[in-house]
């Protein structure tokens, strides 16, 4: 199922792969001395259901800061080109209606977790995108404001162009 068929496709054939970190930080180990290899990205997605407003008392105990969404993650994979997906030809892999107050969480990361002390260029912040009077656009939940639960995370498989 996932072929990618269209421009862009959200898989979940690879949730548990994404789940067995260690698994990969044996890998790391093994595949160290190919840096093609090491340093290796691949793309992920997380989609989320807002459920709730938290309560008093909820918010009273989170502590951070609110990190803002990256506008692109590399020079093909732009919020622009996501949102134009999204709203035309995107796929999931798996039964799906958007519902008013839904996140969708874009991100990259390094396919294998770091070794040691040998470092790698920082990656770009993930891209979100909140569905809302039935179309998605860039944007994000106040996730100290609402309780949200995941519904599904997986790969991401596109092409260039739409």
């Amino acid at each position: 199922m996932c072929e990618n068929k269209k421009y862009i496709i959200f898989c979940t054939c690879n949730e548990q792969e994404l789940n067995s970190i260690l698994n990969l930080e044996i890998e790391s180990f093994k595949i160290f001395d190919n840096k093609e290899e090491y340093n290796k990205q691949i793309y992920y997605w997380k989609l989320e259901k807002t459920v709730r407003e938290l309560t008093f008392e909820e918010k009273r105990r989170i502590m951070g800061q609110i990190i803002r969404p990256s506008e692109k993650l590399d020079q093909d994979l732009t919020a622009e080109f996501v949102m134009e997906a999204l709203n035309n030809n995107a796929e999931f892999d798996f039964d799906y209606n958007p519902e008013d107050g839904d996140e969708l969480l874009i991100g990259v990361s390094y396919k294998y977790p770091q070794v040691g002390n040998h470092y790698r260029p920082l990656l770009p912040q993930p891209m979100t995108f909140v569905y809302e009077n039935k179309e998605w656009y860039f944007g994000y939940i106040d996730h100290f404001r609402y309780k949200q639960v995941e519904l599904k995370k997986g790969s991401i498989t596109f092409r260039k162009s739409i």
